[in-house]
């Protein structure tokens, strides 16, 4: 059993607490008067994304230094994350809320492992990873998200936008455990997937740099990734095409393409110039990229 946690503690304090387990710890938005401190009047995860970009410190955890830097000059007073998968040796069973929590007593996991519960009265069930690695994947049990390589999830003590704090529930060390098919990537058929991604991934030509990027956002939609994961992706893919296309044009077309998932439940992919044009036209004027 480690030592008890105490969360009544400066934010600092705790952040370098975390990074000496050899966490992934990065400093997160917050909510202020029951808005996210990014700033954007709709905010779909106030108080939950990260305030620098994670995907840098998704192989490898960031230093002590840099964290004392983050949490006591930088972002003061900021909630706390971490990079969940090899980064931080971690995976995270996120159960949202009681449907959440009922669901996983179907699977024979661990019930005494490091366990947080959230502000918005659901649990993250932390388990160790030794060596192996797993996706991370959206909906694997109804209202239960699998965090692990490209996941990222809240740490106590921070603020929800409930107003109400994560904490800890069973400080303990994690322990291993197997989700058997859980595990696995979403298994829904995808004809001809693997080969058009490993074509578009590595960057594409002028005349066909929309269309792949519509692709590849849409697919990141379905992988569960949230629009500030899909964004930070899509830049550093943005980066290899020849020439990359203006960040005006890509921020239009990765937010209609958000837009259109949440609405139509991103089963239908664009097939056609004139189609992704209208699904811009159809996107909020809200810029949730900027």
């Amino acid at each position: 059993m480690m030592t008890r946690m105490r969360t009544n503690r400066p934010i600092l304090d705790i952040a370098l607490d975390y990074a000496t387990l050899g966490w992934a710890v990065l400093p997160v938005h917050t909510v202020i008067r029951g808005k996210c401190t990014c700033g954007r009047q709709e905010c779909s995860t106030p108080g939950k994304h990260p305030r620098v970009s994670w995907r840098d410190f998704s192989e490898t955890a960031p230093s002590i230094a840099q964290v004392r830097t983050w949490f006591d000059d930088d972002f003061y007073g900021s909630n706390l994350g971490m990079v969940t998968g090899a980064a931080s040796g971690l995976l995270v069973v996120d159960c949202d809320g009681l449907e959440g929590i009922e669901a996983i007593k179907s699977l024979d996991l661990p019930e005494h492992t490091l366990t947080a519960s959230t502000g918005g009265g659901g649990l993250h069930k932390f388990y160790r990873l030794e060596g192996s690695v797993v996706p991370s994947r959206r909906g694997a049990l109804r209202k239960v998200d699998i965090k692990a390589e490209g996941g990222f999830v809240v740490l106590p003590p921070s603020l929800h936008a409930s107003g109400r704090r994560y904490r800890w529930k069973y400080w303990i060390k994690p322990v291993t455990c197997d989700l058997g098919p859980l595990a696995q990537p979403d298994s829904r058929p995808s004809e001809g997937e693997p080969s058009w991604h490993m074509e578009l991934i590595n960057g594409v030509e002028e005349g066909s740099r929309s269309m792949a990027a519509a692709r590849l956002a849409g697919r990141y939609a379905s992988l569960g990734l949230s629009p500030e994961e899909i964004w930070l992706i899509m830049i550093g893919w943005n980066a290899s095409n020849r020439p990359p296309l203006a960040n005006s044009e890509l921020r239009g077309t990765v937010r209609s393409i958000v837009t259109r998932h949440r609405e139509e439940g991103g089963d239908k992919e664009i097939e056609s110039m004139d189609e992704l044009l209208e699904s811009i036209r159809r996107a909020s004027g809200e810029d949730i990229y900027a």
